[in-house]
């Protein structure tokens, strides 16, 4: 099965459908989205939700890692009665992925090439990232400084356990949806509240069962605890 792409940020998604779905399972409730792109601009097509207490007596959830607390079968047919009772046709998704399942941290290069970075990056993320890399999927992206100008290089990298990413797998394969890509929760909240937004803020996830602290600078996640 192929690894779908772990998203650092939405503007690096040029392989997306002109048609997707957004899939959340949260805590309490499971909502997909259907948006469309045409000529340059998305819009919502569809919308939703499913409460975890209209078919279950637990929540979708628990906050401890790796743990979806139904089984891959039950949250697929959720899935598929939203699909069904909201008639989206499109297929391919992004799963969002909770911030308390994925990692993220920064750290600061020398200045060097494009060639270069790619090796620099995977030998810093060793040092950072709590999970031996064959335990984990991960991507990065560059927050400040820029190569040709032979400047320093702040990276953001976000790493994901491969565990998470099996269970997100099957999920979608049980659900008959093409799994194209995961995305932790905090990008899409920045892109919805921060914008283009040139001076720093906190963006905070207040959640049902967890709360999660986003530092922003310039429109970028810099740092995030949950």
């Amino acid at each position: 099965m192929q690894i779908p792409k772990i998203i650092p940020s939405f503007a690096s998604i040029p392989f997306l459908p002109k048609a997707c779905l957004g899939v959340d399972i949260g805590t309490s409730a499971l909502k997909v989205v259907e948006l469309s792109r045409w000529a340059g601009r998305k819009s919502l097509k569809n919308y939703g939700e499913l409460k975890a207490i209209t078919l279950y007596d637990k929540p979708f959830r628990t906050f401890e890692k790796n743990t979806l607390v139904l089984s891959s079968k039950d949250i697929a047919r959720a899935l598929r009665a939203i699909r069904q009772e909201s008639k989206i046709a499109s297929t391919r998704a992004v799963f969002s992925i909770p911030d308390f399942s994925s990692f993220f941290t920064s750290f600061e290069l020398p200045p060097m090439t494009k060639a270069e970075l790619p090796g620099a990056v995977d030998f810093e993320a060793r040092k950072h990232v709590p999970l031996p890399l064959s335990e984990v999927i991960f991507d990065w992206q560059i927050l400040s400084g820029r190569v040709k100008q032979n400047t320093p290089l702040k990276i953001l990298l976000v790493a994901v356990p491969k565990e998470v990413v099996n269970q997100y797998q099957e999920i979608a394969a049980l659900a008959k949806l093409e799994l194209v890509a995961l995305e932790a929760e905090a990008f899409g909240l920045i892109r919805a509240t921060a914008g283009d937004e040139e001076e720093s803020m906190l963006v905070l996830d207040i959640g049902a069962q967890s709360t999660t602290v986003n530092t922003v600078v310039a429109g970028k996640l810099h740092s995030s605890r949950s």
